[in-house]
């Protein structure tokens, strides 16, 4: 894979697009979303997949609210995303990711990531 271009989500999220074999890691996302699904989870997601890296995310209030006041402006950083191009790498492992957003108000509070599954993926994984 490779970081390749960019967008944004809304006015509050900018993104990586991800080039090389799409068609494995979107298999990949449609076995993730079936095994959701399995355990009681279903979070079909209505804009579909797109295979990207968050770069940057506009603050949010506790309890998952936007920030007040204006949103960023994102349009000069996914024009310079335009033009980006990444080099490639070799995908061995993926790791499952549970976010924990700040709720407490506190301000500088940040998201808190802890790891809570890691497979291999190739031949063998």
């Amino acid at each position: 894979l490779a970081l390749r271009g960019g967008g944004r989500f809304g006015d509050r999220a900018l993104w990586a697009g991800v080039s090389g074999d799409r068609a494995t890691l979107r298999r990949l996302a449609e076995r993730a979303r079936a095994a959701g699904r399995k355990a009681g989870i279903d979070r079909e997601d209505p804009h579909g997949f797109t295979p990207h890296l968050t770069l940057a995310r506009a603050g949010r209030r506790p309890g998952g609210e936007p920030a007040a006041g204006p949103a960023p402006a994102l349009a000069p950083f996914v024009e310079a995303l335009r033009a980006f191009e990444g080099s490639e790498w070799t995908v061995s492992q993926l790791s499952l990711v549970l976010s924990r957003l700040p709720r407490s108000g506190v301000p500088g509070e940040r998201p808190r990531y802890e790891e809570v599954g890691r497979w291999a993926l190739g031949a063998d994984g």
